[in-house]
């Protein structure tokens, strides 16, 4: 035996001073009971490579000593590593390398069990076993918290519990389905995706895990917030700087609940509608798919999305959703916070459907337009193909150029009219029941080439031809129908006249004046975009007046000859061409009536408006908060004044 133990890597001090002498012959200065020494000298090259318990000697491939840990089977690479003594927590066994936690307490050493990222409970990893922990025996064993764990399986290929392929240097997680389980798959929220290492020498049984835990907090862990709980969705962080924190008192599905918004499709003008009327369905379309929103919730449905059947009743059939999700029909109109998908008007015979897909326009102004204004002409609509005074058939068969109306913020485009085939629409019976002729050669019901005029008489609609030398108006309807071939027959519905009279006074008349049956409670969503005057004598019918209709039903003004027409608003006053008395379009539950006019209207939901007349002539109405007076110059409406 070497009679002295080297101390590594001192060059100062006495030679005597660099060594523990084992002969003590000479004897070695002592302070304090102790010898001086100044280190010890580990062998560099060791014979062997034991590991007993207890056992230090130096390990050249990793540049430190290694410590025989208790029982033997463990050694800790001194500086490397760090280890916490555990015992197993109750599982037959834990395997060397599987994630651990804490799961409970024996005496002074923590109990530990698998880990899974699925549970705040079952997260907190503690470190990777170094060894097999036995249910049996005294239970204790090493948990690795900081260094190599060696000696495991780290050859996964293919995908598994494992991940995908494992890679030296790709990070390891804790797994969310199997406990105890390494994944180099970060798991998504709200799995906790604490990074716990790194592989190391990747081998079938002898490879290694550098073990580097890094916790990842969450939000509400955070220093510079306060601990409110997150317990409710739609909590949101807000800067309190008073207290220097962040705090999730506010919420933000509590606003949007109160408010009902945002509701609606986020690209409504290109979402395309179609009505099969034999599967009584809607089908949507859009390139990326439609999305919505229902009270600031982002939903998407997938194109081409097919709704389920209304009911096979002849009745009016409104397709929207109350929930955000549920999209169903209904014969009761929607309210405004809905979304709103399309219309269908299932009757007999006549059968089309009507877009609706609004956009995300806050609900109350969206519902006020709609009463107050509804849809109006944005541009074309205009008539050409016609030649005046002209007897010739071709000649009094206009063509209607593509034509875009809006519906408050929805945007159609009805396509250019030039089949010479046309919609159209009369009352009948004393119920003023719509009935419409679809594609059919001519703008008015002839008799030979006398045209028939829409009469009410003996408390009756009837048809009656006209005079001779009567004159007749014919008006135009655009209607933003679905794109199927069945409704896109009435996208320009021509109504027919129901005053034979003079020149001056079919002039005189407006769109108001019309009788439109059932299509009165589609008031709002059609507009009506021209006027054609025509004569009939000396045995036939010619066109003698076109005239151009824009604004809405709340304004609709006449062009004729192409002169603009003016309206202007200063203030609480309209001024200009207005020539209407219909000026409020409701979705009425309740209609009074007294001597022939509207006196009184209900609305779903129970708002009141009231109206007034002097000699027959609206003058004014109100709903109990406003009041509007209407002036006129001779019949027509010239301005509306609110107080």
């Amino acid at each position: 035996m070497d009679p002295k133990v080297q101390i590594p890597g001192l060059s100062k001090g006495t030679a005597d001073r660099r060594y523990l002498k084992l002969d003590q012959t000479t004897p070695q200065a002592v302070v304090n009971g102790s010898p001086i020494m100044e280190g010890v000298q580990f062998d560099t090259t060791p014979s062997t490579t034991n590991t007993a318990e207890g056992l230090l000697r130096w390990n050249s491939t990793d540049g430190t000593l290694d410590l025989g840990m208790s029982g033997g089977t463990v050694t800790q690479q001194l500086g490397q590593e760090l280890f916490t003594k555990v015992r197993n927590g109750g599982l037959a066994v834990i395997p060397n390398g599987s994630v651990v936690y804490i799961s409970g307490r024996t005496g002074v050493f923590p109990d530990v069990s698998l880990a899974r990222s699925d549970s705040d409970s079952t997260s907190g990893v503690l470190g990777v076993a170094t060894q097999d922990l036995p249910i049996t025996g005294d239970r204790f064993g090493y948990v690795t918290t900081m260094g190599y764990v060696r000696g495991l399986k780290t050859d996964y290929t293919g995908t598994g519990n494992w991940g995908t392929d494992w890679a030296a240097g790709d990070k390891l997680y804790v797994s969310k389905t199997v406990a105890g389980q390494l994944t180099n798959i970060e798991p998504s929220a709200p799995h906790h995706s604490d990074v716990v290492g790194t592989v190391g020498v990747v081998a079938p049984a002898q490879g290694s895990i550098l073990i580097t835990l890094a916790k990842h907090k969450t939000l509400e862990e955070l220093t510079d917030v306060n601990g409110t709980p997150l317990a409710t969705t739609g909590q949101f962080p807000v800067w309190n700087q008073t207290a220097e924190y962040f705090d999730f008192d506010y919420n933000i599905v509590t606003t949007y609940t109160d408010t009902k918004e945002p509701t609606g499709f986020v690209d409504p003008d290109n979402i395309g509608v179609s009505y099969d009327s034999t599967a009584r369905t809607i089908t949507l379309t859009h390139a990326g798919g439609m999305d919505y929103y229902w009270r600031g919730v982002k939903k998407n449905l997938a194109s081409p999305w097919v709704s389920t059947a209304h009911a096979t009743g002849n009745d009016e059939y409104y397709l929207y959703s109350t929930d955000g999700t549920n999209f169903t029909w209904s014969t009761v109109m929607w309210t405004f916070d809905t979304v709103m998908v399309a219309f269908v008007n299932y009757g007999a015979t006549n059968k089309y459907g009507r877009r609706e897909t609004h956009g995300l326009m806050q609900w109350q102004p969206h519902e006020e337009l709609h009463e107050t204004i509804g849809t109006y002409l944005d541009s074309g609509g205009d008539l050409s193909g016609y030649t005046l005074s002209s007897t010739t058939a071709a000649n009094r068969r206009p063509i209607v150029s593509s034509t875009v109306v809006k519906d408050e913020d929805l945007h159609s485009t009805l396509a250019t009219l030039t089949s010479s085939l046309y919609t159209k629409h009369y009352v009948a019976t004393a119920s003023a029941t719509s009935t419409y002729v679809v594609d059919t050669a001519d703008i008015v019901p002839l008799s030979g080439a006398n045209p028939y005029w829409n009469q009410y008489t003996g408390g009756a609609w009837q048809q009656t031809l006209m005079a001779n030398n009567s004159y007749m108006a014919v008006w135009l309807i655009a209607l933003p129908s679905t794109t199927d071939a069945g409704s896109q027959s009435y996208r320009y519905i021509w109504v027919q006249g129901q005053t034979n009279g003079t020149l001056a006074q079919i002039q005189s008349l407006t769109p108001t004046s019309l009788n439109v049956g059932q299509m009165t409670a589609e008031n709002p969503e059609f507009v009506f975009i021209g006027k054609i005057i025509i004569r009939y004598t000396a045995g036939d019918w010619t066109i003698e007046q076109v005239d151009k209709l824009t604004g809405s039903r709340f304004s609709q003004v006449s062009l004729t000859g192409g002169v603009s027409g003016y309206v202007s608003k200063t203030g609480d006053t309209m001024t200009g061409d207005l020539r209407t008395t219909d000026l409020i379009k409701t979705r009425s539950s309740t209609l009074t009536y007294t001597a022939g006019n509207l006196t009184k209207v209900v609305k779903t939901g129970g708002r009141t408006i009231d109206y007034t007349y002097t000699s027959g002539i609206l003058t004014s109405y109100t709903d109990g908060t406003n009041t509007w007076t209407l002036s006129y110059t001779g019949s027509d409406l010239t301005a509306i004044t609110v107080t």
